[in-house]
């Protein structure tokens, strides 16, 4: 039993397909920027790249409500098995993706934390007397303020 194809779904699972790849071009460049060092790049396309994950999202959404309008639609039916394909390779280069931020945030905390280790190391240290003579060493005073990146 064959439906008749409805044009909204075909659209919608054609502009989610759509989606799909430009965040997933758009994650492939972002990985190879993060390979690079290159933190501006992910910077400048971290909108765009939240305006088509909230696109693919509402898509995909729009199109599981639609589910019981297109079984038995060979057609349809097809589209959604290449949407569904197009989700797991999206899906796969996500979690790189997510794991190249990780470990991009954690190096830069290592870093941070290495001039900071640096700084305490190289301060002057301060020997001071008390009125019974003993002394104290200590710091200058300076501290480096921890960030969060």
């Amino acid at each position: 039993m064959s439906h008749t194809p409805q044009p909204g779904i075909i659209i919608q699972m054609m502009e989610a397909r759509q989606a799909c790849r430009d965040l997933m071009g758009l994650m492939v460049e972002e990985n190879n920027g993060l390979t690079r060092n290159s933190t501006h790049e992910v910077e400048t396309r971290l909108q765009l790249k939240k305006r088509l994950a909230l696109r693919l999202e509402k898509l995909l959404a729009d199109i599981k409500s639609q589910r019981a309008d297109f079984r038995g639609n060979r057609e349809v039916e097809n589209l959604a098995v290449r949407l569904a394909e197009e989700i797991a390779v999206f899906q796969d280069i996500a979690a790189k993706n997510e794991l190249m931020l990780r470990a991009a945030h954690r190096l830069r905390a290592d870093v941070v934390a290495v001039i900071r280790d640096t700084i305490e190391a190289s301060q002057p240290r301060v020997q001071t007397y008390n009125a019974h003579g003993a002394s104290t060493v200590g710091t200058a005073g300076t501290t480096v303020v921890a960030t969060t990146v």
